[in-house]
């Protein structure tokens, strides 16, 4: 039975058999040519090259005829005497290269994906067949080669021969059936071929394009049909939209399916598919496929790969059929650098792997054209650059030759004022040395710069699809100049690779990791990879301990602590488990078995370990003496995996058939067996209490099942292909890791799905476990890496009731105070996201503001009425509260919490002194209400903005105003802060811009432009360098204070405005609080040094920038390591 792909789209490449599940739209074409082929001997089967007659074979027919007991085989021919006929073997799996195929008669013991034979040996093996009850159904792919080829090697005898043979196979009463595939502008030559079979010209189904109104099958089809199977799907809304793009692009109303599905295939790789769409457009979702296409190239292979795209388009914006001779002399003429050796290379490329060009064969000759339409665009831009480009470096020769003319005019000239010059030499040549080493200064600064936009540049585009590299390179960028462009890089990358929530990755293996565990004290992970090697690594510092462990002479399938954490097992495919002393490295012992083993496992007293694997059999071991204590027999096939109940008295196994065994340790004697899954089972875990065991397998399913009693307590959906399942310390939560790339994480008491992890691994997970204290998960993949994921901290704060109108952090960071519209306030642990005790209530309306007191042991609080204090300790009130003269409508604290500013409806500022709970007095200076108040650090300055959009400072002891107004807002000011130091002001509006001013000299100093609304919220980092603000858009957007731009792209997550935000004092966490009632916090967003930002990148990302990476990705840059 053929299973779902893990992808839905094919993109550019044609589809395969294995992907039947997802080929739609051509049902009724599949059901038309089965029915041909079911009532007659020979079919015809054309249409214009590139309409999908091979994905129709492929995906359509050969798994329909299965069901008719027709034996398929697909042919191609040859003009090669005694070499005729070639099989092409039939693949079923995703991976064309993994060497499983249909069964072949023509080669029914062989292996090989090609057979080559003469015509008479076919044809007296088709006859074989034949007589043998067998129903072959002869499928000649590419049928014009019998024209195209055969003519043009002269081989016309062989090619009656062929012909001879088929004709022979259709008029004699064999039970064979013959299918010719063939590009349609052949059908009169092959007409005249076959003329001696005249019916054939009626047996046949002649393919047309897709229509218009297929697109919403093709797009939304895979999702409804196998619903929950994918990692992503693209939600109805967006097919919605990308149908109308479609439909606009398609104005003839034929449908190009190689477009649809690298479109569809592009966004649905993405994190933001609407974004995405709407920023590139469907032109530019194709054109990145292309640019990705070469991308992956060196840049000698890639520059050549374009000259050569450029002979394929006229100057007329047309495609050209060109042929390998012409395509190599132009492409050399205008490129003289490219040999024919690279561009060679390059042809092969855009043929075979990208398939952005294909070749035909006439009279001899190799004919190239490039396969769509849509690179027509993106080839002419790339010709026009390179043209403009080498007219340039034309000018530029040019210039320098007469710049060169000119020179030597003047040396002669200067030659002859020498003996007047000496004089003044020395003089000269000491200004000359200033201006020399000023100009060298600045060259070297020029080229750090141009370095690091460079890798600025590079690091953008991999910023979804490998964060991880996209740090490195980002981080390369700031470190050879800390420019603002590679400070927000920097800043990008470290967000994305945050929100994938990845806390480290292990690199170091050189192959698919198989196996990971965790030690009982937590600080140590083991991995095993088919590399033959174990590594422990450091799970505090992601760092490797020591050099691997080596022993094993073949792939290391799985590893496991003892419960002391001391010995480490494992097994292997050289059927062997070995014991390791986990402090020293070294080997203790081996364990024989006598075949591969999977499995590997301790008992919780560690005095027992159970191994299993490809023999079928459990075996039991004394861990101290390693001698063999017992078997557990009773399956057939492969053990995959074995797991101990908690008290160890219980054995769990499960492998290639779709059972789960349970077994008393101690008797040996099957417990029971859980019949339920569908297919080979991969992993089992007994949840800590015991009372439930968890299995995973091939059908997709995660199955839970009571321990005590053997019954099915659930099933649990979304993987396609689940590798391992897990139990977190308190069994509250199930992690399972399969082949679609991602972890999803299962509430077991609800069996409801708590989220997904899937911006991380790159293929599939093979293993994933938890460490012992629930709060880090830990997978291994494909991908040959180790990754780490926080699973402790959830995404936001939540607990008011209503909006949150502020946030404040006490001085240590420890503390976060929140106020809310739901008239309380409350208290955070920031470094656990938890609240501490209950809120703080006993205010009478909304908390518009809070602050702490200098030393963090007082906490204020502000509604539009009065002022209460607190203990931040023991959250108990301080006295009674300090009732206001007048209702406030906005309320700022000084720094240290011991000043407050009330701006009031009348136009007025009152002034607070929050310790001796007496006013400081009443500013006037507004017609309205006030709409902003902000205290400077020491409380000596006020700034305060009314509706009139002008903004007035004060000197708040004297009470006079420091200059005239500031004006410059367009709409209501909303926000205001100071500068630690007291002399910037930060001011933010309904005209949607943030404003920098001078203090002292109240002058504009920058406008900064980025928010889509209103900004309501502002705050500096306590070094001034940076300043976060907070919009109606529901974004936070960071910007660099004195290169005066925005800081990486905004922070997303809120759902409504951001009304407050707040740093701490070493700037490294932001909090954020919204009208969604949610609080947000955003750790290590800014660095206090270099040496600080090198230690974060490389604790997330475990490993090292490579030199090929390096020179994929930022060619011509001279390699240095980033994190040795």
């Amino acid at each position: 039975m053929l299973g779902v792909p893990k992808v839905p789209f094919r993109g550019i490449q044609p589809f395969r058999y294995a992907d039947h599940a997802i080929f739609l739209a051509r049902e009724e074409e599949t059901e038309e040519l089965e029915d041909l082929v079911a009532i007659y001997r020979g079919v015809l089967l054309y249409g214009a090259s590139g309409d999908g007659k091979s994905s129709l074979i492929n995906a359509g027919l050969l798994p329909a005829v299965a069901r008719r007991r027709l034996r398929p085989e697909r042919i191609r021919l040859q003009p090669r005497a005694g070499e005729e006929i070639v099989v092409e073997r039939i693949a079923t799996t995703e991976d064309d290269d993994e060497g499983e195929h249909l069964p072949s008669l023509l080669a029914p013991d062989g292996d090989s994906s090609r057979i080559v034979m003469s015509v008479h040996e076919f044809e007296q093996r088709i006859r074989e067949t034949c007589a043998s009850s067998q129903r072959p159904l002869l499928i000649f792919d590419q049928f014009e080669e019998l024209v195209t080829l055969f003519e043009e090697a002269g081989a016309i005898e062989v090619q009656r021969a062929v012909v001879a043979m088929l004709v022979g196979l259709l008029r004699e009463p064999l039970a064979v059936k013959l299918l010719f595939v063939f590009r349609e502008d052949y059908l009169g030559k092959i007409k005249h071929l076959l003329a001696a079979v005249p019916e054939l010209v009626d047996q046949f189904l002649r393919l047309q394009p897709l229509s218009v109104d297929t697109l919403p099958t093709i797009i939304r089809g895979p999702f409804e049909r196998h619903p929950g199977h994918f990692a992503r799907e693209l939600d109805p809304a967006l097919a919605e939209r990308l149908c109308a793009a479609l439909h606009e692009r398609f104005v003839s109303g034929d449908v190009s399916l190689s477009e649809v599905e690298t479109v569809a295939l592009r966004l649905w790789q993405c994190d933001d598919p609407d974004a995405l769409l709407t920023r590139l457009g469907v032109q530019g979702l194709l054109e990145g496929y292309l640019s990705d296409s070469l991308d992956r190239l060196s840049p000698d292979v890639r520059g050549a790969a374009i000259a050569l795209l450029a002979q394929m388009v006229t100057s007329g914006g047309t495609r050209n059929v060109v042929s390998a001779d012409d395509l190599v002399h132009h492409a050399r003429k205008e490129n003289p650098e490219l040999s024919p050796t690279l561009l060679a290379e390059a042809l092969d490329h855009l043929e075979r792997e990208s398939r952005l060009i294909r070749r035909e064969r006439r009279r001899n000759i190799h004919l190239y054209e490039i396969t769509s339409e849509f690179l027509v665009p993106w080839i002419r831009a790339r010709r026009e650059e390179a043209r403009l480009l080498r007219e340039r470096e034309r000018d530029e020769l040019r210039r320098e030759q007469e710049h060169s003319a000119a020179r030597q005019q003047r040396r002669n000239v200067a030659l002859r004022l020498i003996a007047a010059a000496l004089v003044v030499v020395a003089t000269v040549i000491a200004v000359l040395l200033v201006v020399a080493i000023n100009q060298s200064n600045e060259a070297s600064r020029q080229a750090a710069d141009s370095t690091s936009l460079a890798l600025t540049s590079a690091a953008t585009p991999l910023l979804h699809s490998r964060p991880d590299l996209s740090l490195l390179l980002a981080w390369a960028a700031y470190r050879k100049s800390p420019r603002v462009e590679a400070r927000g890089s920097v800043l990008d990358a470290l967000t994305a690779v945050r929100a994938s929530g990845v806390v480290g990755i292990l690199h170091g293996h050189s192959a698919s990791i198989s196996s990971v565990a965790f030690s009982a004290d937590r600080h140590t992970i083991a991995s095993a990879g088919k590399d033959q090697s174990i590594r422990l690594w450091d799970a505090r510092t992601s760092k490797l301990l020591g050099s691997p462990l080596r022993g094993h002479n073949a792939a290391v399938n799985g590893v496991a602590f003892s419960p002391d954490g001391r010995t480490l097992a494992s097994g292997g495919d050289d059927a062997r488990v070995r014991l390791w002393d986990v402090r020293t490295h070294r080997q203790l012992g081996s364990l024989r078995h006598e075949d591969a083993v999977y499995s590997v496992a301790f008992s919780a007293d560690g005095r027992t370990l159970a191994s299993a694997g490809l023999h079928g059999t459990v075996r039991l071991w004394d861990a101290r003496t390693h001698k063999q204590l017992r078997s557990l027999g009773g399956r057939e096939g492969y053990v995959y995996s074995v797991a101990f109940s908690a008290d160890g008295r219980t054995l769990a196994s499960a492998g290639e058939d779709p059972t789960v065994r349970l077994w008393d340790v101690r008797t040996r004697r099957l417990l029971g067996q859980l019949r339920g899954h569908e297919g080979a089972v991969y992993s089992v875990a007994f949840s800590p209490d015991e009372e439930t065991l968890a299995s995973a397998g091939a059908d997709g399913t995660v199955r839970l099942w009571d321990a005590r009693t053997h019954k099915p307590r659930g099933s649990l959906r979304g993987h396609g292909f689940v590798r391992s399942v897990a139990f977190s310390a308190d069994g509250l939560t199930l992690a399972s890791a399969g082949d679609d790339h991602t972890v999803r994480l299962w509430d077991t008491r609800t069996h409801k799905p708590l989220g997904a992890l899937s911006r991380g691994h790159r293929s599939a997970i093979l293993s994933v476990t938890f460490s012992p204290d629930g709060h880090t998960l830990v997978t291994a993949g494909d991908d040959e890496t180790v990754r780490l994921w926080d699973t402790s901290i959830p995404p936001a704060l939540r607990g008011h009731r209503g909006a949150v109108n502020g946030v404040a952090f006490s001085p240590d960071g420890r503390t976060l105070a929140s106020a809310g519209e739901d008239k309380t306030a409350r208290l955070w642990d920031a470094r656990t996201r938890s609240p501490l005790r209950s809120p703080l209530r006993g205010h009478d309306g909304p908390v518009l503001g809070v602050a702490f007191s200098s030393d963090g042991r007082t906490l204020a609080t502000v509604d539009d009425q009065t002022v209460r204090l607190w203990n931040a300790g023991t959250q108990k009130a301080l006295g009674s509260p300090v009732r206001l003269d007048n209702m406030s409508d906005t309320a700022a604290f000084s720094e240290d919490g011991s000043s407050l500013a009330l701006g009031r409806g009348d136009g007025t500022v009152r002034l607070w002194d929050v310790r001796t709970r007496g006013s400081q007095g009443t500013l006037p200076g507004f017609r309205g209400p006030v709409t902003s108040v902000a205290l400077s650090p020491g409380g000596r300055t006020l700034a305060s903005a009314g509706t009139d959009k002008k903004i007035r400072l004060w000197d708040t002891r004297s009470h006079r105003p420091l200059g005239p107004p500031l004006r410059g807002h367009q709409d209501y000011v909303y926000g205001m802060a100071f500068s630690s130091d007291g002399r910037m002001l930060a001011s933010v509006g309904g005209d949607e811009t943030v404003r920098l001013w001078d203090v002292r000299t109240q002058r504009p100093l920058w406008q900064l432009r980025g928010h889509k609304g209103p900004v309501v919220s502002v705050a500096f980092s306590a070094d001034g360098r940076t300043l976060a603000s907070g919009g109606d858009d529901s974004t936070i957007r960071l910007w660099d204070v004195r290169g005066h731009r925005q800081l990486g792209s905004p922070l997303r997550g809120h759902r409504d405005s951001v009304s407050a935000v707040a740093f701490t004092r070493d700037g490294r966490t932001l909090a954020s609080a919204s009208r969604d009632g949610t609080i947000r916090l955003w750790d290590r967003i800014l660095w206090r040094d270099r040496d600080q930002l090198r230690g974060e990148v490389c604790r997330l990302v475990g490993g090292d920038l490579s030199t090929s990476e390096l020179a994929r990705y930022a060619p011509g840059i001279p390699y240095r390591r980033s994190c040795g």
